[in-house]
Order: C-alpha cells, then sequence, then structure tokens
C-alpha cells in the first residue's frame, strides 16, 4: 500500500490515517435541490437529485476514541453529487457509480485533525466543541463554536448501512479550487 506523509503541527501525519476505535452515525434529509444546488455552485459541481426537485444532504458525525490524529469528534455536513468527470446522462444510466460527496462544513474538536483536514483532503474544516453523547438508543451531538451553540442533533442507535463502495470520490473547496 502507498502511504503518503505530511508535516502538520510538528508531526508526521501518514496516508490513509487509520481509526482503530471509534463509533459513527448520520442522518440523511431530502432538501430543496435549488438550495442544495446554491451550496456546491461555487465548485462547479452538480447535486445528485434522488427525487425531482429533492436532494440529499447528510449529518455526519464520530467519536474517535484511538486513530492516527488522536481520540477527537467530529461533524460534518455533506451533499451528494455527481461526480466532476460525469454528465447528467451518464449518471442516470449509470447510477451510484457517478456519485460522489461535497464537504460542506467539518467541525472538529482537535487541532490537528482539523489541519490535517484542510492540508490533505481541502476541508472547510474548523474547531469547535463536538460532543457526542449515547445513552437509551440514542445519540445527541452538538456543536459549539466560539461560545455558541451552532448545531445539534439527535438520531436513534442501531441499524446498518452497507456502503457498496466506501471510497466514493470527496470534493471541496479550497480558495476557490475544487479539491478531489
Amino acid at each position: 500500500m502507498n502511504t503518503t506523509s505530511y508535516e502538520i503541527e510538528g508531526r508526521t501525519v501518514r496516508v490513509p490515517v487509520r481509526v482503530r476505535d471509534g463509533d459513527s452515525w448520520s442522518a440523511q434529509f431530502l432538501v430543496p435541490a435549488s438550495a442544495a444546488q446554491a451550496v456546491v455552485d461555487p465548485a462547479g459541481l452538480h447535486v445528485l437529485r434522488l427525487l425531482p426537485r429533492r436532494a440529499a444532504l447528510m449529518v455526519a458525525f464520530a467519536r474517535y476514541r484511538d486513530s492516527d490524529l488522536g481520540p477527537y469528534e467530529k461533524l460534518g455536513i455533506t451533499l451528494l453529487v455527481r461526480r466532476h468527470d460525469t454528465s447528467a446522462g451518464q449518471a442516470s444510466r449509470r447510477g451510484r457509480g457517478q456519485i460522489g460527496i461535497y464537504m460542506h462544513r467539518l467541525a472538529q474538536s482537535q487541532p490537528l485533525a482539523v489541519e490535517s483536514s484542510r492540508a490533505i483532503w481541502g476541508y472547510p474544516s474548523f474547531l469547535a466543541d463536538v460532543q457526542a453523547t449515547a445513552s437509551n438508543r440514542r445519540v445527541v451531538c452538538s456543536v459549539v463554536r466560539e461560545g455558541r451553540q451552532v448545531l445539534r442533533i439527535a438520531v436513534r442507535q442501531g441499524g446498518l448501512l452497507k456502503l457498496t463502495d466506501p471510497n466514493l470520490p470527496n470534493y471541496s473547496l479550497r480558495d476557490g479550487i475544487l479539491c478531489v
């Protein structure tokens, strides 16, 4: 396996970054496609329309107890998009193989994770107090930034999502440039 190294905050970070112990949760929402498209327009991407006039927005969060970046928590807001190298006709004919994920926002609780995600993947990452608390088959995640709660989400625990292709292309916008 090929690895690449980065010097970040005085530490060597190797890619792929490994998570040895952690939990993750997500919630998916159908949102107006026109509003979702406005979010991805600056990147030159197109949202994937799952229903007429509807696109998928995901809120995903994780608690990593043991990772190459240390223990931390994160919450990301993403949209499903067509791959940058796919036309609308190809996406409708081929389906899932033409899907990508656009990272709109990423809150993380640890500075090394923030800087790594910015430097390596170009994610719009910021430092925040991210806390995921599980109890009674329910998980609550809150994000506090500069002393203000900016997001709070509760989801039921359970269910298994099996991705047929866990290596979907990830996109973000850094300094006006599409990062793939």
